[in-house]
């Protein structure tokens, strides 16, 4: 687990980011425009939700019992009905299905089929009073009355619907709500299961006829409406419902605790405002493909719990805002990403500017001082060496020796610093040609033989018959020189170096291998690094750890490899790899 003090690192490093790079203002203004999008498109939303729901199963607890005019005539005289059919323009309203005898036949009728509840949709109370209906039947616990006016004569008001029928209208016209008998409780949204074919219709005719078993309506809830020409459409958002099918689905609704459940406004800001930071700072604190994937899975979850919520649990969340929001956050958040990305693109050119600037400083100083070195270097090695060739004797022969023997020193030191500064400004050119490598070695060994003879160092080689390879001759010869003359410099007095050269199938080999100090393990590991001495060089030994860092370079130019194996005052072995083409 991350320690208190990284707990509080990482902390401050979030805090940091947030205020210096504007994350608030960025946050807040996606938030702003997704609260926009709430307000305006919360409706939508929720239309869209039925809609991609489809219809459910049909309904198989409750039937509509739609009643029409022509239902009447069973029971209107024949002046009644002639009048009804002459005049076309009579007004059919609820107190036109008003007909004691009708309502006390199917009322009767019905409770003989034991149902849950009948509900009458028909405002037809004031009627029933006053041709004074049977009181059983206005007050049978299984039938509900939907009535308008005040009075409560028979102590109905339990029974009446409106905790059910007190319909809230949008201002697009769409029924989505009623508005709850609780004073103070905020309005039910309605959960329409499906389109108004979905609630299985009766006529009354096919009531009257038996076309109906007798226990088809048992256990059910009987809607009961009828046609009138103030009726008109209910639009929902799935469809258009008349007033029975209307009453239906609140009724479904009610019965089986079905009303959508939703937070109001500001609880659904607030969550989407944590929403909106959590994308954001996934997408700046996480890889850029582990944060794509993040914020894809985030809409795929937004989705997949918003379904299940609102399919199993009646629970509505807006959707469409959701999905906004993680964009959002996730854009905001990649575009941060990228400005960061170029400003330090941007900050690494002007850095890269600057060291290539200084490079080239560094490498026209070098050239200029080691060249300025250079000439009277070669004037004091002419005027020691005319000396010495002239009858110079005694302490001034000595003196003069010294001084061509540091001059000499000082040459290779330059000659070092000059190949340096071409490695490092990359100006250095093969000029491969077919050389004969066994010729080199005896060439750069007879050059360092006067350093051997010093020490009394024995020089043996062991070089196989070698065709010609492809090589610079000038460099490998440098390269060799730098090896067998470090293998002279760090061996003690009466040793011996062995030089050889072998081949494989693929490499030509050639291996130094000498008697001196050696190398421990810990420190074999930076050999060829840019100014690295082992620690167990003493100290009058002279070197400025440049050779075997030129050796690599020059033997990898050529496709080789350099390979050191050393046993502390043992001695080491240097084994160079050419490729054998």
């Amino acid at each position: 687990m991350p320690s208190q003090f990284q707990l509080q690192k990482a902390f401050a490093f979030v805090s940091t980011q947030l205020v210096s790079s504007g994350s608030i203002l960025r946050v807040l203004i996606v938030w702003l425009i997704c609260l926009v999008s709430l307000r305006i498109d919360n409706l939508n939303d929720f239309d869209f939700r039925f809609q991609m729901r489809g219809d459910r199963s049909p309904a198989k607890d409750i039937v509509i019992i739609e009643l029409t005019p022509s239902d009447l005539r069973h029971f209107n005289t024949t002046e009644v009905q002639d009048l009804m059919l002459l005049n076309s323009s009579s007004d059919i309203n609820d107190n036109y299905y008003w007909n004691p005898h009708l309502w006390s036949s199917l009322l009767v009728e019905l409770l003989k089929q034991q149902p849950k509840t009948i509900i009458i949709t028909l405002d037809l109370v004031k009627q029933a009073l006053t041709d004074s209906m049977n009181v059983g039947l206005l007050s049978n616990p299984k039938v509900t009355w939907v009535y308008s006016s005040d009075m409560d004569p028979l102590g109905l008001e339990k029974k009446r619907l409106l905790d059910i029928l007190n319909i809230q209208f949008e201002k697009d016209g769409v029924v989505r709500r009623v508005l709850s008998p609780v004073r103070g409780e905020p309005a039910r949204y309605i959960n329409f299961q499906g389109a108004e074919s979905r609630y299985f219709k009766v006529t009354y005719n096919q009531l009257i006829n038996n076309e109906w078993p007798l226990e088809f309506f048992k256990d059910k809830i009987i809607v009961i409406g009828g046609f009138t020409n103030s009726d008109y459409e209910y639009i929902t958002p799935m469809g258009s419902y008349g007033r029975s099918a209307l009453v239906a689905q609140l009724i479904e609704n009610k019965y089986h605790s079905q009303w959508i459940k939703s937070w109001s406004f500001w609880p659904q800001s607030l969550v989407i405002f944590v929403l909106i930071c959590l994308i954001y700072f996934s997408t700046l604190f996480l890889p850029r493909n582990l944060s794509i994937t993040v914020t894809i899975a985030a809409l795929f979850i937004v989705l997949i719990v918003n379904i299940y919520l609102f399919d199993i649990h009646h629970f509505w969340f807006p959707m469409a805002t959701t999905s906004l929001c993680v964009f959002l956050g996730w854009l905001i958040g990649y575009t941060v990403l990228v400005s960061n990305i170029e400003k330090k693109n941007f900050q690494l050119e002007q850095q890269n500017e600057t060291r290539t600037q200084l490079e080239l400083m560094k490498t026209n100083f070098i050239s200029l001082i080691s060249h300025d070195l250079k000439n009277p270097l070669a004037k004091i090695q002419s005027v020691v060496a005319r000396n010495l060739a002239t009858s110079a004797e005694g302490a001034i022969a000595q003196d003069l020796v010294s001084i061509q023997k540091y001059s000499e020193e000082l040459d290779h030191y330059i000659r070092s610093i000059l190949n340096i500064a071409r490695v490092e400004s990359q100006n250095i050119k093969l000029n491969i040609v077919p050389s004969d490598l066994n010729q080199l070695i005896e060439a750069s060994i007879i050059a360092l033989r006067p350093l051997a003879s010093d020490k009394n160092i024995k020089i043996e080689t062991e070089l196989a018959p070698l065709f010609l390879i492809e090589i610079d001759p000038i460099l490998i010869k440098e390269a060799l020189i730098n090896i067998i003359e470090n293998a002279i410099k760090y061996s003690a007095n009466n040793t011996l170096i062995t030089v050889r050269t072998y081949e494989t199938n693929e490499h030509i080999i050639t291996e130094v291998i000498d008697q001196g100090i050696g190398i421990s393990e810990v420190e074999l590991h930076k050999v060829g690094q840019k100014f690295f001495r082992s620690e167990m060089v003493p100290e009058n030994i002279k070197g400025s750890g440049l050779g075997f860092f030129l050796v690599k370079y020059f033997i990898e130019l050529h496709a080789g490899s350099v390979n050191v194996e050393s046993t502390l005052n043992k001695g080491t072995t240097v084994r160079i790899k050419l490729p054998n083409s």
